[in-house]
């Protein structure tokens, strides 16, 4: 997640009109969902190995690849 919360941080940093409390208050809220949403319902849905393969992809802020691999695992998962 390293570098998907660099690319965030970034993101946030960049918005005009924000203070810096509100900046870190914005960054901790993405670190906290991914943490505590994201990773558990991925790993529910896919299973632990399908999960480490999207955490690669999200790591690396590989969007294109993110979004294919979670579309295809989406899928499967409606088909049951």
């Amino acid at each position: 997640m390293a570098g998907a919360l660099l690319e965030i941080e970034k993101m946030i940093s960049g918005i005009p009109g924000l203070t810096d409390i509100q900046k870190k208050f914005y960054l901790v809220v993405m670190e906290e969902r991914y943490e505590k949403v994201f990773q558990l319902v991925c790993r529910k849905i896919m299973g632990q190995r399908d999960f480490e393969e999207l955490r690669k992809y999200y790591d690396a802020g590989d969007w294109f690849n993110f979004d294919i691999f979670f579309e295809g695992a989406e899928a499967t998962v409606k088909g049951y």
